[in-house]
């Protein structure tokens, strides 16, 4: 199919410019063996090696490595460490084919972590960290916990079967800036698979697996109740001079990138929520992703306890398959048209309903009230019993602000163009149930004139085998060419195949190899 798209569609796609992990002193190596090592040993080489984790960071500086051998290590809370721009830490495999596995070796202990490394407060918190190719089996808290970490790398890690004594995620971080997720694992977690939250800044999930999770398989909201996030700042030895603030808007999670993500087999406890789960997000970027099997929407945006909703956000070249009978919800992807919910006509804050909480933190005047959402969906497939539903907050839904329902119209800044839908057109883009229509007459032809197409065949054209998840294109799929370029341009898919000539839509191109 021949590209009708027109025009190059700007994204106004935010990615996060993370600082690249250094090491430029002669720092020192330490290394932790569980089965021989002991924690009065100096670790300075394998045969002097420490017994545990914590005792080896007890003795890191800025540009140090630690190096953990393979076997089964004593999991819980380690000292916070801090590296600097120049030297950061690195914790790593020592044999990355062959990975230390952490457990949680106090049982008793509903809320033991596998790995939790500072967090707390901002003044315990680590800084200039990266940890590689480590696991945590069995938990019964976080797996990996760098509670408001500031530049915090966390590539190649596993956490598996976690969170089970306390309700705890795989991967967890909050009120962080400039976090890391690459070629991460999350699976059969007790909450989410990743899980960041509260106020931060810059974020990145790249090349993740997320599965059999309970709960969302990444989860990413702000909070006003949780509405601080800080730069620390170290000296050369790593002692703390003080502490800066940097956020500039208190409750939002800002400028997010999630792309060449896998998750599927998420949410078997909470089918009334996403697996892609925004909460108070501005300027995040999704693209490349592919979700399905999934037990709840696949993309859902909204407000919660965040001081404003989504807003900017680009969502491309995903595919989003949500067909799973005991959702909840039978949308792919829901979008929020709040424009300042828990704000009254006078910009003052009304009467917050935080969950166990009558009054929620008071913070006058909303810079965004009125503001457009600005999300724009391109070049997308979604999947599922009906396709993207509009959707008001509960306080919208029962005037509890003292304003009127909000509608989605022509000027909110929603676009949805050229993307392929596996249903009838007459079920593409719906409002919730309860809300009555509340999309504007020049939205919908906006819809109807924005060269999406809908395949109700799509198991035998669109895609070769829902049967076997194999969501590549058919030779002959009508997604081949129906997309419309964007910039910046994707050059690859999700399995990084170079995406020439006519804009497939999805996270495939035509002609990706097997997986």
């Amino acid at each position: 199919m021949q590209n009708q798209s027109g025009p190059i569609k700007q994204n106004n796609v935010f990615e996060p410019v993370l600082p690249a992990f250094v090491q430029q002193g002669t720092g020192a190596t330490y290394y932790v063996d569980s089965t021989t090592g002991r924690d009065t040993a100096d670790g300075k080489t394998l045969a002097t090696a420490k017994q545990t984790l914590a005792a080896a960071l007890n003795c890191v500086m800025p540009g140090d490595t630690v190096l953990v051998a393979p076997g089964e290590h004593r999991g819980g809370k380690t000292a916070h460490v801090r590296g600097t721009a120049d030297n950061w830490i690195l914790i790593a495999a020592l044999d990355p084919a062959n990975k230390p596995v952490f457990r949680s070796m106090e049982p008793e202990v509903r809320n033991s972590q596998g790995i939790l490394i500072g967090g707390g407060s901002p003044s315990t918190a680590s800084a200039y960290l990266k940890l590689e190719n480590l696991t945590v089996d069995g938990a019964m808290g976080y797996g990996i916990s760098t509670q408001y970490g500031q530049n915090i790398a966390i590539v190649g890690c596993e956490v598996y079967n976690c969170g089970f004594g306390s309700n705890r995620a795989g991967f967890f971080t909050g009120s962080a800036y400039n976090f890391l997720l690459e070629n991460c694992i999350s699976d059969g977690n007790r909450e989410h698979g990743y899980y960041m939250s509260n106020a931060g800044r810059n974020y990145i999930v790249r090349g993740c697996i997320s599965r059999n999770n309970h709960c969302n398989g990444i989860q990413i909201n702000a909070d006003l109740n949780y509405a601080w996030m800080d730069e620390i700042l170290v000296d050369g030895d790593g002692q703390d001079t003080g502490v800066k603030s940097v956020q500039d808007a208190q409750g939002i999670a800002n400028t997010v990138l999630f792309e060449g993500n896998i998750l599927h087999n998420n949410n078997l406890s909470a089918p009334n929520s996403g697996t892609f789960n925004f909460a108070g997000v501005h300027n995040g970027t999704l693209r490349n992703n592919l979700i399905y099997d999934t037990h709840a929407r696949a993309i859902s945006m909204w407000q919660g306890n965040a001081r404003d909703t989504c807003r900017n956000m680009a969502i491309y070249n995903n595919t989003l398959i949500h067909t799973q009978a005991d959702s909840a919800n039978p949308d792919v992807m829901t979008i929020p048209i709040d424009a300042g919910v828990f704000w009254g006509d006078d910009g003052e804050r009304g009467r917050a309903q935080f969950s166990g909480d009558s009054e929620g933190v008071v913070v006058p005047g909303n810079p965004w009230t009125g503001t457009p959402i600005n999300v724009r969906v391109y070049n997308n497939i979604l999947v599922g019993a009906c396709g993207i539903s509009i959707a008001p907050s509960q306080n919208e839904r029962t005037n509890d602000n003292g304003g009127t329902m909000t509608t989605l119209t022509a000027d909110s800044g929603v676009v949805i163009e050229n993307n392929v839908f596996g249903m009838e057109q007459s079920v593409a883009l719906l409002t919730t149930e309860d809300a009555g229509d509340i999309i504007d007459a020049a939205v919908r032809a906006g819809f109807d004139a924005g060269n999406n197409l809908f395949v109700a065949d799509w198991q035998q054209t669109l895609i070769v085998s829902h049967a076997n998840c194999d969501y590549r294109l058919t030779p002959a799929s009508p997604a081949i060419g129906a997309g419309c370029p964007v910039a910046p341009a994707l050059t690859h898919d999700l399995r990084g195949t170079p995406r020439t000539g006519d804009a497939d839509v999805g996270c495939y191109a035509k002609g990706a190899p097997c997986n």
